[in-house]
């Protein structure tokens, strides 16, 4: 993959979960909300700066993830909530 396609599919995944009511996405939520494929939301996921792994997983054992943009918009209650349970 090219590194200017490379760059827009980075983009395109980062404006997914900046954009979603939910905090933090599983790669399965993240391509389906795309229209992508579950490995190259993977690839780029283990690529970037910007995305963080939670350590905690949804209910079906799936990783979840968040970017820094949305740990920052979030309260300073809601993050420290997030850094208490170890969600981050």
């Amino acid at each position: 993959m090219e590194e200017q396609d490379f760059e827009k599919l980075a983009n395109r995944i980062l404006n997914v979960i900046n954009n979603s009511k939910h905090t933090y996405r599983t790669v399965r939520g993240i391509a389906k909300e795309a229209s992508l494929d579950q490995s190259k939301v993977f690839k780029v996921i283990q690529t970037s700066k910007k995305i963080i792994k939670s350590r905690k997983r949804n209910q079906n054992m799936e990783s979840l993830f968040t970017t820094k943009k949305k740990i920052e918009s979030m309260s300073a209650a809601k993050q420290l909530r997030s850094i208490i349970s170890g969600s981050i």
